[in-house]
């Protein structure tokens, strides 16, 4: 395969009362972080910052960098082979939101979702890491660093 995509991209751990807020895309079958690609110019930490914005219409704070994730993959629906680089934050200031199940974000079929932290071990969460890595966020301090190769 010769075509082939870089990718970098920020994701927004936004807890509060145990629940990880989430998206979900109508075409998708899974939850994701509130996130995005980094625009040109931008650090990985402004953009968190910025995709919290756009997607929940709230400013909020970066606390840490928690998580950096790097994925190789070919996704079904695209014939390119795919190295995506994440850097997670752990943001702070989430006491104050007030976003209920199915509000939209920025983007028209996509919808914001609070997943509780103890009940993830039937949902479709991406990348699955996290359903894990979520839970040890605040007895570890330090980066975690995780590297996936998914190609077939």
């Amino acid at each position: 395969m010769d075509r082939k995509d870089i990718n970098l991209r920020v994701g927004a751990l936004i807890i509060k009362d145990n629940k990880l807020l989430t998206v979900k895309h109508k075409d998708f079958p899974f939850y994701y972080t509130v996130g995005g690609r980094l625009e040109f110019g931008e650090s990985t930490e402004q953009a968190a910052m910025r995709e919290v914005f756009e997607e929940t219409g709230y400013r909020l704070e970066v606390e840490r960098l928690a998580i950096v994730s790097e994925n190789f993959f070919v996704p079904e629906y695209k014939d390119k082979d795919h190295h995506e680089i994440v850097f997670y934050y752990l943001m702070k200031g989430c006491e104050s939101l007030e976003i209920a199940d199915g509000t939209p974000t920025d983007e028209e079929r996509e919808q914001l979702f609070w997943l509780d932290l103890g009940g993830l071990e039937g949902v479709h969460l991406v990348p699955p890491f996290l359903k894990t890595s979520l839970k040890e966020l605040h007895s570890d301090t330090g980066v975690k660093h995780i590297m996936r190769d998914e190609r077939k």
